[in-house]
């Protein structure tokens, strides 16, 4: 595989991430080397509370269980992997659980937590 290892990649965002990461490594790798064998990570990050993994060289179901990982990575806490939830603070988005979360305001409790 080209581009970002595992390990690089989960070093670009928050600990509470590392199995979201496993998991669409441990797909790449099952399967590079009759669907991905030219895949290339090239960027792993955090934007808008979210997980975004970018790649080249890859098939639509890649894109679509990519796109699963980083939506449901808006329901995990980036710094300890517990439920958590996207919150909003001077502009910066964050998804952490209300152990983690270090903004100003109170944490925001919603009806279906309550």
């Amino acid at each position: 595989m080209k581009g970002l290892n595992r390990e690089t990649a989960k070093a670009c965002v928050g600990p509470g991430w590392a199995t979201l990461i496993d998991r669409f490594y441990n797909h790449v790798e099952a399967n590079q080397k009759h669907k991905y064998p030219d895949i290339q990570v090239v960027e792993v990050k955090e934007k808008f509370g979210g997980l975004r993994i970018y790649f080249w060289g890859a098939d639509e179901f890649l894109e679509g269980f990519t796109w699963a990982l980083e939506s449901w990575s808006q329901t995990i806490c980036e710094k300890c992997g517990k439920q958590g939830r996207v919150n909003a603070s001077r502009g910066w988005y964050k998804t952490q659980c209300k152990d983690h979360w270090d903004g100003p305001e109170e944490w925001h409790v919603s009806e279906d937590e309550g």
